[in-house]
């Protein structure tokens, strides 16, 4: 029994050990050949991702909300610095301010797309997809070519690092790269709890990860996730999942579609840790319980012969890992301190002396506690606040942290067997006031259209219909107010000339050169009273014959299944900022003036 027991336990440690090293210098070598080390982060700040943002591609940035009044402000602020990314909060029936407090501190940068019940609360994957199936739209109005358009998943509470688009889109260069996935940080690392969450993902974790980027399979996360739009397009209509871990199945899928998937390890993405035990070993359940039902996806991947033999051992090595490694050695671990308590004696018959007590003390911590020590100099030199022995106590904690994943995993086990699928929200905690809210004018509208196949509707008060005088296509409105505070549309001169100004700007919108503008002008004509956005009392119904609807932050009497988009235009702070005949746009008149699709660059950045 003892002798069994001792060579399973061998082969699993090793088939282990194999594996975490391999990954592990294969990390090493990543950070390498991008010029990174392993202290390039080390006081890295968490506050203007845009720095240096070569402006070569569209990003929008999809941010799944449930009740996150508490962390959604700093989020939206630090993504609103960009003249090339638009910000969509996905609010899935909130039942706090989460959507007044994006728009306070999101301005008009900030789209929010409202999921009503009961399509609501039905997952992260359909969060993301319904918010997907605007992104098309959007991107079909303003004519932006697909390869050059990105969708960043972030979390509620995700921060990019400084200068992280300068990072991450040059690897979008490749036009093989999929998706790239960033590290993550925690932020909240005062205590005990979390500290040692930031100690693993950003120490060996992080490190291994890099390692995947040599074979193209990085894992996806739910926060600081990069995707192609074209990828997405070919993952199908609705390529999040309804799994539990809707990002490692969107990963698996990319990689089946013979996308590349990369990380970089010159930019991070940071959130909160949680700081219950209870409310950890939830989360960690909920983790390995859509990482081991990604196992049913393995004979799809054993049986593509155009997937590279190092892909296809490394995607079944990544998604085997709870079911070979940490199930077995879960059962192995309390069976040896089982049997060590009442058969004491038969694990210490190779004793005979106190030289070969030595040994096998020495044998037992170097198996036990082997990857400690490398684990600690790796968070040592990544984190700018321990010292190398506070490092060392953490991992020295690993054994005693890991009683939460074995719990967690055969917890998971036991609600596949029982066919559970449901999750349950990690809750946030409170922060710091990061900013003062963004002015927001008190007379602006809000605009509700009809926007994704589950039924978002946008509607407009018959009266702004009448006075546009057109009906407009309701993406290239919502575009039009989208435009960042003080800029305008690109401008056509009396002779035929565009603005010489916007001409001068990078487009990563356009899809060449030498196409005509009308190419890149397909939203109808704006009149000048509507650019400058009239006042539309909150709170009141649409007139008879409309669709009953409620004006305001909150819409409470919205018909079934719709989810609203919502925008508010920034202020117009003055005179000079307000559309003028003279100097914008010549002997044109407000009939002419037209909302192009191109990128607009935020005035003065």
């Amino acid at each position: 029994m003892i002798a069994a027991l001792a060579a399973t336990a061998l082969v699993v440690i090793c088939i282990s050990f194999l594996y975490l090293w391999a990954l592990f210098f294969a990390g090493l070598r990543t950070m390498k050949k991008q010029g990174a080390a392993l202290s390039t982060l080390r006081g890295a700040r968490y506050e203007n991702p845009f720095v240096g943002e070569p402006g070569t591609f569209h990003t929008y940035f999809l941010i799944p909300c449930l009740n996150e009044e508490a962390v959604i402000g700093a989020t939206v602020r630090a993504l609103a610095g960009s003249r090339y990314s638009t910000t969509i909060v996905i609010d899935d029936a909130s039942d706090d301010s989460t959507i007044a407090t994006a728009y306070a501190h999101g301005g008009n940068n900030v789209i929010v797309l409202e999921r009503q019940k009961p399509d609501a609360r039905r997952g992260k994957g359909e969060a993301l997809n319904d918010a997907l199936s605007l992104v098309r739209q959007l991107v079909a109005e303003r004519g932006q070519d697909l390869g050059r358009v990105l969708v960043t998943v972030m979390d509620a509470d995700g921060r990019l690092s400084d200068g992280a688009m300068a990072a991450v889109l040059p690897l979008f260069d490749d036009p093989e790269v999929g998706a790239i996935q960033l590290a993550v940080r925690i932020r909240n690392r005062e205590r005990f709890l979390t500290r040692f969450q930031d100690f693993h993902f950003w120490s060996m974790t992080s490190v291994t990860q890099f390692g995947r980027h040599q074979s193209s399979t990085v894992s996806l996360g739910g926060n600081g996730q990069f995707s192609r739009l074209s990828a997405l397009n070919e993952a199908g209509e609705k390529p999040w999942s309804e799994s539990l871990t809707e990002d490692l199945d969107l990963a698996v899928t990319l990689a089946m579609k013979r996308w590349k998937l990369a990380t970089t390890s010159n930019a991070a993405v940071e959130q909160q840790g949680v700081e219950q035990i209870r409310t950890l070993f939830t989360q960690r359940r909920r983790w390995f319980q859509g990482h081991m039902m990604l196992a049913k996806r393995l004979p799809e991947i054993w049986g593509d012969a155009q997937l590279s033999q190092l892909r296809v051992l490394e995607l079944s090595a990544y998604i085997l890992t709870p079911w070979v490694t940490i199930l077995p050695w879960s059962i192995l671990f309390h069976l040896g301190l089982f049997g060590l308590i009442v058969d004491g004696p038969s694990f210490f018959s190779f004793v005979t002396g106190s030289a070969t007590l030595l040994i096998g003390l020495v044998i037992w911590y170097v198996l036990a506690f082997g990857p400690v020590f490398v684990s600690a100099f790796v968070y040592w030199r990544r984190d700018e606040e321990n010292r190398f022995r506070t490092a060392l106590l953490h991992a020295h904690c690993f054994p005693l942290m890991n009683c939460i994943a074995f719990a967690a995993v055969w917890s998971a086990l036991a609600r596949i067997l029982m066919g559970e699928n449901g999750w349950q929200k990690t809750a946030r905690v409170q922060e710091a006031r990061t900013g003062d809210p963004v002015e927001v004018r008190a007379d602006a509208e809000v605009v509700s259209m009809s926007a994704t196949p589950l039924g978002s509707r946008i509607t407009m008060h018959p009266a702004r219909l009448e006075r546009l005088g057109h009906a407009p296509a309701p993406l290239a409105l919502l575009a039009a107010r989208a435009r960042p505070p003080g800029t305008q549309p690109r401008e056509q001169r009396p002779d035929g000339d565009a603005d010489e100004e916007h001409d001068q700007e990078p487009d990563p919108g356009r899809h060449g050169e030498g196409e005509p503008e009308e190419e890149h002008a397909r939203a109808p004509q704006v009149r000048e009273d509507e650019q400058q956005g009239d006042h539309e009392q909150h709170d009141r119904d649409d007139a008879p014959g409309g669709e009953t609807l409620r004006f305001g932050f909150r819409s409470r009497r919205a018909r079934r299944c719709s989810s609203g988009v919502r925008h508010l235009p920034g202020p117009l702070s003055s005179a000079a900022d307000r559309p003028n005949a003279e100097n914008a746009r010549g002997s044109g008149t407000p009939s002419n003036r037209r909302v192009t699709s191109r990128v607009t660059p935020r005035s003065g950045s």
